[in-house]
């Protein structure tokens, strides 16, 4: 027998299994559901109750699948899509995001059929179904629906309407999950970005060199009040292009300050402030866990938890961790030594 078709065989015995469990479409008799063409199929159920009209509701389904006004799909950017729509019923499609299992692009179809109740509320039923042969979901089905209505108490971010819902009954296929914890994935911190790259006139670049402390800043700066700052930092140098500091070498000779490290503000602000950048050294080891000494004379005398004087790339002296070398500064051989 071929490969191909041993596993229409598999495939098949599969089926008769998940189909003489009751669970082939994975959905039940009652509820109304998309469809799907995959016989094994997972897929979820959700009825619930939430506090605004129908029109409020089906609205702000309709707006996030849109993308109005920046919304995103906060499971791993989905993309939803508006299928059909009726005055009682509303059917997507959702398209799995970046992160999706396997990497591979997965489609689901999801219906929501709505019922306005005396009170003024809106309850609803809905069925999501993968379109794929799938018995695990990692709760997809479920945050396909539940991302459509959910409110900023859970962490969501309605478009227009922000409602509060109850759901009474969620019921994924065998094999599926329902948890809500893995429907809103937060987003990585946005990477802090140079605010100096470019100056505009009157405002032109200036950059000063710290040894001690090793870094390298740039700032646009007003020309006009140059002896002014030049009195408080005395390396103040007027820059002849816009990236002076990639150019200057660290005090081994061997390093430049080219890796963007943060933005600062120096001084008083209102008085007489900067904003600059901060560059350190390319491949400069981390020794966050070391301390500049206020009077680097001193050496790290007197400075708990930090006996070991250090320099790196030829900046400092730090005050490092007993066993700290200037390759590992904060290595884990590099145990503090805490007065108490």
């Amino acid at each position: 027998a071929t490969a191909a078709h041993c596993d229409t065989i598999a495939m098949a015995s599969i089926a008769r299994v998940v189909a003489a469990a009751g669970l082939a479409a994975g959905v039940s008799a009652e509820m109304k559901c998309p469809g799907s063409n995959a016989l094994v199929h997972a897929s979820c159920e959700v009825v619930a109750n939430a506090q605004a009209s129908c029109a409020e509701v089906m609205a702000e389904m309709e707006k996030r699948a849109a993308g109005e006004h920046g919304w995103v799909d906060p499971h791993n950017k989905g993309t939803y899509a508006l299928l059909d729509k009726s005055k009682t019923q509303l059917l997507f499609s959702r398209t799995s995001g970046s992160k999706s299992f396997g990497g591979k692009t997965y489609t689901d179809k999801v219906l929501f059929t709505f019922d306005a109740t005396a009170d003024g509320s809106c309850s609803f039923s809905a069925c999501s179904e993968s379109q794929g042969t799938s018995v695990g979901d990692f709760s997809t089905n479920y945050c396909n629906i539940r991302n459509l209505y959910c409110g900023e108490a859970e962490g969501c971010s309605p478009v227009e309407f922000d409602f509060a819902t109850k759901e009474t009954k969620v019921s994924p296929s065998l094999g599926a999950s329902k948890d809500p914890n893995v429907c809103v994935v937060k987003s990585e911190p946005k990477k802090e970005e140079p605010c100096c790259k470019k100056c505009e006139l009157p405002l032109v670049k200036f950059f000063s060199t710290d040894a001690v402390h090793g870094f390298c800043g740039e700032a646009c700066m007003d020309p006009t009040k140059f002896d002014l700052y030049h009195k408080f930092e005395a390396n103040l140098t007027r820059a002849k292009d816009d990236t002076p500091c990639s150019e200057q070498y660290a005090p081994d000779n061997q390093h430049k300050f080219t890796d963007f490290f943060s933005t600062v503000t120096h001084g008083a602000p209102g008085l007489l402030s900067v904003t600059l950048d901060l560059y350190a050294p390319n491949s400069v080891p981390d020794h966050s866990c070391c301390f500049t000494p206020l009077f680097p004379q001193l050496d790290c005398v007197g400075i708990p938890g930090k006996p070991a004087s250090l320099k790196i790339f030829g900046t400092g002296p730090y005050c490092c961790p007993k066993g700290a070398t200037e390759e590992n500064p904060c290595a884990k051989g590099a145990d503090a030594e805490l007065i108490i």
